[in-house]
């Protein structure tokens, strides 16, 4: 309020974090100020906006005739009414007089955002003095204006005193204050209102990474997903994932980029293994905003403005990192991106630690069957690798029929333990050189079952028993054990079955030597629709047979060999 004119007043540092919007007087008054001046006009007063440069950037054009000479036709008026914004801006509310004799005395009311002055708002009117002809001349001479157009123009304004102009200008500093405090409010809801919506898109996000994170997906479609997501979600120009090799078939990083960012894979891990290197600044996280200052990244500058590196860890195990790479609005990262990146991170983290343990118990399960698959296999010489070979195959015929990945791998387990019933059948008769006797076959013949019966008790691999169980059953009923035929035969059982046989075709057995690809090819074709699917063996015979037996040699070398 005006009665302590000279209380001291300052604003907040410039430092202070006030959004540069919000804060402007054009903005908090907008268009409050054009209806306040028209109504105080008709009290004869002049009102006018300022900034903190300090510049008009309101009322520069006042709407009645005198007011609007002195702003077009005075220059001395106008750096006098500046000084006194600068009083205003450094001192708080200022009562004045335009000259140092008087005729017209000046309101300033401070305008604040959040306890900082960020303009003024300028009151001119005359004083009683002004109606004396003298008082007006040496005004006229003072600014340079013609003094009968004075005189005249300043005929039916009325003069007010200094208390008339202190309460005005305490009329005038509460409107101020009201509507600004209404500005900022809507302003703070709108704010809110976004926070909230964004708030609710991150947590919609996660929930849905959360859901999709499971253990079937594959680490560079989730990943690549979930870029997208944040991409959708956030500010961040380009997001990126660099994941460490995750065992030894892999030797290289993988890296996930989504966004515009063109760069190369090996630039990519380079920001990564350097950005890892520097001191983090945000937690476990770091943020660099203004790469062009940061000599160590100097080569990257061509493409890279800021960045924030968020590790992939969890129980000191290392996986890689996210990288939120630039903004859109080429603003500072600050605490809400570094949040979020660091939530999603977290979760990746989970996920990948959990397909890493996943995968080293799947290797262990994998290592234990094929020991076992070995151990059966090895009661034959002629049959040393026979199990792994048909399993290979199995899973490959499943991808030519088009099957989903999971019945892809079931094939694979199918196939690794479909002669595990073996293990109840007498070395003597599995050796055996030469035709076996009636006896004998029927005791190979139980195998399926035997194997059948060992799967049941495990729960975790249940689902491969109608591989173990039929792949003896002829497609036209005239296998074993269940003389089932046709479609009837379970598909994985089928699949194995085909496998089966062009592996022991093709290899070496203690009744006959290994039969060439060519004489493999003639028998399955020739025993289509009666032994085998005919619909899976046509996808089968259209493969280069030759190309599958050098990549089975390949993937299972060293237990067993093929005929060419």
């Amino acid at each position: 309020m005006l009665p302590a004119l000279r209380r001291s007043h300052h604003g907040k540092k410039d430092g202070d974090q006030i959004n540069k919007t919000t804060h402007e007087p054009g903005y908090l008054l907008g268009e409050s100020f054009r209806e306040w001046s028209q109504s105080w006009s008709r009290l004869g007063l002049w009102l006018s906006l300022w900034d903190e440069q300090p510049g008009c950037i309101r009322g520069s054009h006042p709407p009645t005739p005198f007011w609007k000479t002195i702003a077009a036709g005075s220059k001395t008026a106008w750096q006098r009414l500046a000084d006194i914004v600068r009083e205003v801006l450094h001192l708080g509310p200022v009562l004045a007089p335009l000259d140092h004799e008087p005729g017209i005395h000046v309101a300033g009311i401070p305008v604040m955002c959040r306890q900082k002055t960020v303009g003024a708002v300028l009151t001119c009117a005359l004083t009683p003095e002004f109606a004396e002809p003298d008082t007006v001349r040496r005004f006229a001479d003072r600014h340079g204006l013609d003094n009968a157009l004075v005189a005249s123009l300043v005929a039916g304004i009325p003069g007010r005193s200094h208390d008339e102009m202190r309460t005005f200008a305490d009329i005038l500093s509460c409107q101020i204050e009201s509507v600004t405090e209404q500005v900022l409010a809507r302003r703070d809801i709108e704010d809110l209102s976004s926070q909230l919506a964004n708030a609710y898109e991150q947590f919609h996000l996660l929930y849905r990474l959360n859901t999709e994170m499971t253990l079937s997906h594959k680490s560079s479609v989730l990943f690549n997903h979930m870029c997208r997501e944040l991409l959708a979600t956030t500010v961040v120009e380009s997001f990126a994932v660099v994941l460490k090799p995750g065992g030894p078939a892999e030797s290289q990083p993988a890296c996930v980029v989504t966004g515009p960012l063109d760069i190369q894979q090996a630039d990519l891990v380079r920001l990564h293994e350097e950005a890892r290197s520097l001191p983090r600044n945000a937690g476990a996280c770091l943020v660099v905003n203004n790469v062009a200052e940061r000599p160590e990244l100097a080569w990257a500058a061509a493409w890279l403005s800021q960045f924030i590196l968020v590790p992939l860890c969890s129980n000191d195990r290392h996986f890689g990192g996210i990288l939120a790479i630039n903004r859109r609005d080429g603003q500072d990262f600050g605490s809400e991106e570094i949040r979020f990146v660091g939530a999603v991170a977290q979760r990746a983290s989970t996920f990948l630690e959990n397909a890493r343990l996943y995968d080293d118990l799947d290797q262990l399960f994998m290592g234990t069957l094929h020991a076992l698959v070995s151990s059966i296999d090895a009661k034959d010489p002629y049959t040393c690798g026979h199990s792994q070979r048909v399993a290979w195959l199995a899973r490959h015929i499943a991808r030519l029929a088009g099957v989903a990945e999971a019945e892809c791998r079931r094939a694979y387990l199918g196939g690794l333990l479909h002669d595990i019933g073996k293990i109840g059948v007498s070395e003597a008769v599995l050796c055996k050189e030469g035709l076996l006797t009636p006896d004998e076959y029927e005791e190979v013949k139980r195998h399926p079952r035997i194997g059948a019966n060992i799967l049941q008790g495990v729960r975790q691999i249940d689902d491969i028993i109608p591989g173990v169980l039929h792949h003896h059953d002829r497609y036209d009923g005239a296998g074993y054990p269940f003389a089932l035929k046709g479609d009837e035969i379970p598909l994985l059982g089928r699949m194995v079955c085909l496998a089966d046989c062009f592996d022991a075709i093709t290899s070496s057995r203690t009744y006959r030597k290994a039969r060439p690809i060519q004489a493999a090819c003639r028998e399955l074709r020739a025993c289509a629709g009666s032994q085998f699917d005919p619909v899976l063996t046509e996808l089968f015979l259209r493969d280069d047979l030759h190309d599958v037996s050098r990549e089975l040699a390949r993937s299972c070398r060293g237990i067993g060999g093929l005929a060419d």
